[in-house]
């Protein structure tokens, strides 16, 4: 499981209320940087500062969830190694009761 931090994303709908919101840009952006003013619908939009934690397994899965909440990644990777702990080895049938 790997854990990393400073992912960015430009946000078109609404921003995750525990989101941080680390710079701004247009829908529509000229050469410059700036608004394209050929556009009249042309809104401003945040980008939010995401945390990945990428979720590999030997049977195939590779899943790169995203989290709004920097800082709680380390948490979710731990409860997730957790719950791998927990679960029953694949292949191996748990013991029946007698």
């Amino acid at each position: 499981m790997l854990l990393k931090a400073g992912g960015r994303r430009i946000e078109s709908e609404s921003v995750p209320r525990d989101a941080e919101v680390v710079d701004r840009t247009w829908k529509y952006v000229n050469k410059s940087g700036g608004p394209d003013k050929r556009f009249k619908d042309n809104k401003e939009l945040p980008i939010c500062r995401y945390e990945e934690v990428t979720l590999l397994s030997q049977s195939g899965l590779h899943e790169v969830p995203q989290l709004s909440r920097c800082g709680a990644g380390s948490g979710f990777a731990e409860a997730i190694s957790l719950l791998g702990k927990s679960m029953p080895k694949e292949g191996v049938r748990p013991a029946q009761a007698a």
